[in-house]
């Protein structure tokens, strides 16, 4: 049930390989894949708010092109350490 959260972890880590578009199911990581889809039912909206949605994306491509090829261990640890 969770499989979306691994494919949104494994996009991160791969972001900057370059492959090919449409590699990932969830549509979050399709998002980033610039895919146009519609993310959440705002169906229910005015039209001047569905506007602003569909003017501006939730994804950061300045932040995107800023990552590094590896994941440094300050980006993982945000989480917390777990003590076994």
């Amino acid at each position: 049930p969770n499989t979306g959260y691994m494919q949104i972890w494994l996009q991160r880590a791969i972001i900057k390989l370059d492959l090919e578009d449409d590699f990932f199911d969830e549509n979050i990581c399709k998002l980033v894949e610039n895919s146009k889809i519609e993310l959440w039912n705002n169906d229910w909206l005015n039209d001047d708010i569905k506007n602003i949605f569909n003017k501006n994306s939730i994804i950061d491509r300045e932040k995107i092109d800023s990552l590094d090829e590896v994941i440094s261990n300050d980006e993982v640890l945000l989480f917390g350490e777990q003590s076994l």
